[in-house]
Formats: C-alpha cells, structure tokens, sequence
C-alpha cells in the first residue's frame, strides 16, 4: 500500500491509471442495463475448448453501460484500498458457533446425528465479519478435508463461489490459496471445465470448476458437502485481502441453463443441520460487529418481535428485489411532510455494493440537497464531492427516507457519509446516480441498522432494525405519493488549483507578504 486514501469504485477512475496518492490504483466500475445489475458475465468451456454451459437469462442481453471517456460504474462498490494506519487492527477474525445455538455434543448426540442428520443444531452464525470502514464486510469460509480458511466477500448480488487456489501461479505468494492437493474431498470436475466470471469493476476470475466441502463455520455438521464451486487460477483485480467471493442471490427464476449446483444455500440447508433456508445478515457501522445467521433467524435481536415485517421479491429475476416507488425526509430539511414519487423501478439490496445507486436524476435530489447543507463541498476525481469531515455533523444533517416494497426505510447520515481520507480528514456522501440506468442498486448503505432475512423457500425478504440501532422500523405505506420532486443544483465552492476562494486568498496573501519581506531584506541589505 501507499498513499491514504480510501478509493472509492466509480466511473471516475481508470483500472489502468495508477495515482501515487491513491492506494492499489484506481480500478473502473460499471453496471448491466438489464434485470437490476446483475453482477457478472460467466461463460465455460470444457477441456476441448467446446461451448459448454452459458449463463444465459430472459429478455434483453446483458450489456456494460459506457460514460464519458470509456469510463464505467460499478456495481461491486466494496472495491477499495487503504492507507496502513486503517488496516492495522483489521483482520478476518475465526468462525465460531453462535452459543445460543449450540451445545457441546455428546456421543448420544453423535449416535443420533447419524441416524437422524437434521438433529441438533438449527441456525450456524457466522463469527464478526471484518468491516473495511463501511465500504466492504468480508468473512471467513471453511474449505476442503481438512478444512482450510479463506477470508471472502458475502454478496447477496451474484450467485456463485470462487475461491483463489494453488491453481493459480501468478497469484502473489503471500496470499492464501485453496490447496486443493491437501484436501481428501476436493474431486476436479471431469471432464475439465473452466469458468471465466468478469465482474463489472474490471475483475476477472478464471478457474476450474470442482466439489468440496464448503462450510460457514468450523462446525462439520454446518457444510455444503460436494458443492459445485471454481478453483480460481488467474485473478485480475482480486485484492491480496480477498480470497474469493460466494454469491447468496436467491435464485428466483433460474432457467434450465444455470447450474443450480452452485447455490450454496439450497446445497448447505439439504447437507446441514439447518432445516431452514434462510440466511440473515446483522449489518452494523463500524462501532458494532457485523455477521450472517444461517438457519433459524435469532429473534433475540430484533428490537421487538412485532416489529419484523416481510416484503416478497419479484418473480423475473434472480435477485432479492422489490419496487423503489418514493422518497421523503425525516429530518434536517424544512419540508418533512411531503412524499415524492418515484417512478417504480426495481431495487436490488446488496451487501456486496457500499452505496446506494440509482437513477441520476431520483438520486441527485436527496444527494444534493443533502450536500447543499454543507459547507465547503468543492468536486472530487472519484468522489466526485468532498468536504471537512468537521463540517458534516452528523446530529443535523439530513435523514431520508425511500420507499422499498410498501415500506419507508430510513437512510441516515451515519449510513452515508464516509470518510475515504484519514490525513486531511475529508468526506464524501455514499450516493451514485446514472441516467442510463433505470434501477436500484441498496447496497450497505441502504441496509446498515437493519437485521435483513433473507428466506429461499418463500421468496421473500424480512427486516427488522436489531437491538440497538438507532433506526426506526420501517413503516407501511399507507399513501401513494403523488408528487415530483424538485429539481436540485448542487452548489459546489468554486475552486482555484485544488482549492477553495478561501484557501487560495489566504495562500496568495501569505506569498505576497513573504515576497514583500524578502525584497525588503535584499534593498535593505544592498542599500
């Protein structure tokens, strides 16, 4: 690493450009136009270079969307560098058990397991996840006989698992691999079959597809057993501190072409002890501990039992999606009374994107009317806005609210603003949007505070804040919102080489007083 700033993906920086102020260079991002931005294009072939098994979805080809210069956006915004005083102390952390969950097992326990496999345990929880200040949530995985553990994106925006592995020979020493030699289960699919997945930032992934045990925690009777994933063997754009990525999408749709092998939550609920196909994510900002429950949810943390709700997700895609209808505000604005429509879009939730994402002109109104509450907001290469962190406090600025599937979800300050500069301790708001995009992407942004259920057999989605967020429950609609909202100009300080009016007067005085000094000290001297 070098540099200190946090990058944040978007359609501002080249992959191919590298800044000596920047960490890790600054790599392109983009999104598809079809069917809420799906994550990534996968082709196979097998060992005789045939065609053999596309990735294929109803209605229009997915297609990369082009900006200004060749630049694209991002749908995997958690791609990020950082300065080395940030990543101290930040480190993948064990699995464990969850210890309301689960019991020491005794040989009865044992005896009966076997005979009776679904005995016993009913929810797994993934131990704290490693929070890359609120742009990325990363966590261990279980792999192979005996088991090895890798550090991974958990992404509810794409579908399958790949793992970087000692297949792959250019990639650097000090990473971990899955040996795929020193696994007793690890069974090469025959005949050979590659797989190429191409993310939308510039990051591609090649390797060979396998089966192996696959695990969310160290507990054996919590694993996927022969699970269909890719042995990575050429990574470009993979971060040293990223092993891999394991989709979670929900798989609503699935054609005959897709290899519904490689869903890891069918495969562990059918090989597991869990009897629910269901996954929740507890998603907290930095102060808290973030992880997934696998299994049962843990009603132990809603703030209220009463206060879970659940939303179904559309039936055309493969994603965990709903309609966003709306926008209002809750506070820090002088009109808090006013619902203004959306026109109904699709919105992605997902954890493998930081922000929240959408159309330009739905977007713009909340991310400039919130930047108009700040002082000193000047534009920013990739960024695109940036300001003193100490001038956006978070006790006033504004909280907003969208409508998503019948329900007014809160956005709060703390949910969007992001310090990407711990130097000059300089700040941005977590918002992009696009005017060739007519979609949602809610990444982590959107979902922090919440506990979000995510429910395979029923094909819907619940939601509850946990105990101790300083979110409200989401409320049920009763209007529909009729009015549009106003167009907002965003109001950025002129600037003057990188610098505010201010700063280059100041500046500009003080050259003037040092070169009037040092004249006056040469005719004083030469005199």
């Amino acid at each position: 690493f070098n540099g200190n700033e946090v990058l944040f993906l978007n359609r501002r920086f080249s992959r191919s450009s590298r800044d000596s102020n920047h960490l890790g260079g600054s790599p392109t991002c983009a999104l598809e136009a079809d069917h809420a931005a799906r994550l990534d294009e996968e082709h196979t072939t097998s060992e005789d270079g045939s065609f053999v098994h596309p990735f294929e979805k109803e209605g229009p080809e997915v297609q990369t969307i082009y900006y200004e210069g060749g630049k694209t956006i991002s749908k995997r915004m958690h791609r990020l560098a950082t300065h080395p005083k940030h990543h101290e102390g930040v480190s993948s952390r064990a699995l464990g058990k969850h210890g309301d969950y689960e019991s020491s097992q005794s040989y009865l326990d044992s005896l009966i397991n076997y005979v009776w496999p679904s005995y016993g345990q009913s929810s797994y929880k993934l131990a704290d996840m490693t929070n890359l200040y609120n742009l990325s949530y990363l966590g261990e995985i279980y792999v192979g006989t005996a088991s090895q553990s890798f550090l991974v994106i958990w992404d509810t925006g794409s579908g399958s698992f790949l793992c970087r592995s000692t297949y792959c020979d250019g990639c650097p020493s000090a990473t971990r691999k899955f040996n795929y030699a020193s696994s007793t289960t690890w069974v090469k699919q025959s005949p050979q079959t590659e797989k190429t997945v191409t993310y939308m930032d510039g990051t591609q992934l090649k390797g060979y597809y396998g089966t192996d045990r696959v695990c969310p925690t160290s507990s054996d009777n919590s694993c996927a057993d022969n699970f269909k994933f890719t042995a990575i063997h050429t990574a470009t754009g993979l971060r040293d501190y990223e092993d891999g990525i394991i989709g979670l999408w929900s798989g609503n749709t699935l054609n005959s072409l897709y290899d519904d092998a490689t869903m890891f939550m069918p495969k562990m609920t059918a090989d597991s002890t869990i009897t629910q196909k269901v996954f929740s994510w507890y998603m907290t900002g930095q102060s808290g501990k973030s992880y997934i429950d696998f299994g049962a949810p843990n009603t132990a943390v809603y703030s209220s039992p009463s206060s879970l709700f659940w939303i179904d997700i559309l039936s055309d895609d493969y994603w965990w999606t709903n309609r966003v209808t709306g926008v209002r505000w809750s506070s820090g604005v002088p009109d808090t009374s006013t619902e203004y429509k959306y026109s109904s879009k699709k919105g992605l939730t997902d954890t493998g994107s930081s922000c929240l994402i959408g159309p330009k002109a739905e977007v713009d109104y909340f991310k400039n009317t919130i930047l108009n509450t700040i002082s000193g907001v000047t534009s920013h290469s990739g960024w695109g806005t940036q300001f003193d962190c100490s001038d956006a406090n978070i006790a006033t600025l504004p909280t907003f609210e969208l409508l998503f599937g019948g329900y007014w979800f809160e956005v709060k300050p703390e949910d969007y603003i992001i310090e990407f500069n711990s130097s000059t301790k300089k700040c941005s708001v977590c918002f992009s949007g696009y005017s060739t995009i007519d979609y949602w992407i809610l990444g982590d942004a959107f979902m922090r505070g919440l506990y979000s259920i995510h429910d395979y057999d029923n094909l819907r989605m619940g939601f509850v804040p946990f105990v101790g967020s300083t979110k409200k429950v989401p409320v049920k609609a009763t209007t529909t919102p009729t009015t549009t909202p106003p167009v907002v100009a965003l109001n950025l300080d002129t600037t003057i080489f990188g610098l505010t009016v201010g700063e280059f007067l100041i500046i500009a005085v003080l050259v003037v007083i040092i070169v009037g000094i040092v004249v006056l000290l040469f005719l004083f001297c030469y005199a």
